[in-house]
């Protein structure tokens, strides 16, 4: 995890991660999650980079 401008952090996704998961860890919803990301659904893949809103 790293700050980045405009208080959008960095997620890298790990074993054990979920949208929901990562959204509580945040105090963000998923819907934002998805939105920042453009994701369709709530999947989230090993590796993946997510932007994650300021709450």
């Amino acid at each position: 995890t790293r700050a980045t401008p405009r208080g959008v952090v960095r997620h890298k996704v790990v074993v054990g991660d979920s949208l929901t998961g990562i959204a509580a860890h945040y105090g963000v919803s998923p819907k934002a999650i998805m939105q920042t990301n453009n994701l369709k659904s709530t999947n989230v893949m090993l590796g993946q980079n997510l932007k994650i809103p300021a709450s």
